[in-house]
């Protein structure tokens, strides 16, 4: 096939694999926007479609930089946050709260909500009453990144680990040393981590983290108990295995454009800032060799935000299982 791209955005077109296990062409367009104070949203080209996923470090000790675009299906819609918040200075306490609500008939419909407490740093001091956490400083520029949620795992030699968030902090403090606690928490402040924290945050999740390591684990024994038994025969796969928003925001359908995201407290500048994020215009078609012109259309399964960047990214995917008919020359124009 050849893709002929005569839109402003970023589109990929990528050899998959269906989830159905039949071999697909998958067609991916990235829309971008760069948002002001405002609550303004300006057309951006934004980085070229991302076929890898990228990690701040060792991705064995480091959460998610950039997320795998080019997934051949996802299931529903997901919202993913990254990046930094900038609260008013003189702070070591932050109430951060993201919703999403679909405009569409005039009235707002709530879609999604989540909010969580972000303290500045906080170390365990051992007292003569026992163990107990420091004040929190102030806060600063302050990254959301799961490094700074509750998790962690041990050292060597029993390399234990907490599954939903390995890279994070409080889980297993050290014998000796500073032993930083969580700035990211569900709850208000507490002295120490208790058994049942929970790590919480608004960014992707490693696919070698619980609970998406569970469903790769579940179709690679489904695709070695199938091709053992019956070369031939193709696998279903899990309709969330390339998902990768914490669960709170996997949603099984999309919204109704027009979208109202209200970031609160994220901004000093515009501690309620309102961007309106309307359906992306675009028109999609796959043209055969020596047939008729067939009308795609996508569907739009990923919300990224990034605050630092101030930019809205939405991702629309669309899957062209192959089929005997196929010709090389067949295009996909994308207008």
């Amino acid at each position: 096939m050849i893709l002929d791209n005569q839109s402003s955005f970023q589109v990929s077109l990528i050899p998959s694999v269906s989830q159905k296990g039949l071999e697909q062409n998958t067609l991916v367009i990235k829309v971008c926007y760069r948002f002001s104070m405002d609550g303004e949203l300006v057309p951006t080209d934004g980085d070229e479609i991302s076929l890898l996923e990228s990690f701040y470090g060792d991705p064995s000790c480091s959460s998610i930089e950039t997320t795998y675009e080019g997934a051949p299906f996802k299931e529903g819609f997901e919202v993913l946050i990254q990046g930094k918040c900038f609260p008013e200075k003189h702070q070591n306490a932050l109430f951060l709260t993201a919703s999403l609500s679909e405009s569409s008939t005039g009235s707002s419909r709530l879609f999604w909500q989540k909010s969580v407490n972000v303290f500045g740093e906080r170390h365990i001091k051992n007292t003569v009453f026992g163990k107990t956490s420091t004040r929190p400083e102030l806060l600063g520029e302050f990254d959301l990144k799961w490094e700074n949620s509750f998790g962690g795992r041990c050292v060597a030699p029993n390399n234990k680990r907490f599954d939903h968030n390995p890279v994070g902090v409080g889980w297993k403090p050290k014998k000796t040393g500073v032993n930083r606690l969580p700035n990211i928490l569900n709850e208000s402040i507490s002295s120490l981590p208790r058994r049942s924290e929970r790590a919480t945050g608004f960014a992707p999740i490693a696919s070698q983290w619980a609970p998406r390591l569970a469903l790769y684990e579940q179709y690679s024994k489904a695709l070695l108990d199938v091709n053992s038994s019956l070369p031939e025969a193709y696998c279903v796969a899990p309709s969330n295995l390339y998902n990768c928003a914490p669960l709170d925001q996997q949603f099984k359908k999309t919204p109704i454009f027009p979208c109202q995201l209200i970031l609160e407290n994220w901004y000093r500048e515009a501690p309620n800032l309102e961007l309106m994020i309307k359906e992306a215009e675009m028109s999609l078609w796959h043209m055969p060799h020596f047939q008729r012109p067939k009308k795609l259309i996508p569907k739009c399964d990923t919300l990224l935000v990034n605050t630092t960047k101030q930019e809205v990214t939405l991702l629309y995917r669309i899957g062209l299982e192959k089929s005997e008919r196929d010709h090389d020359s067949d295009v996909i124009l994308v207008e």
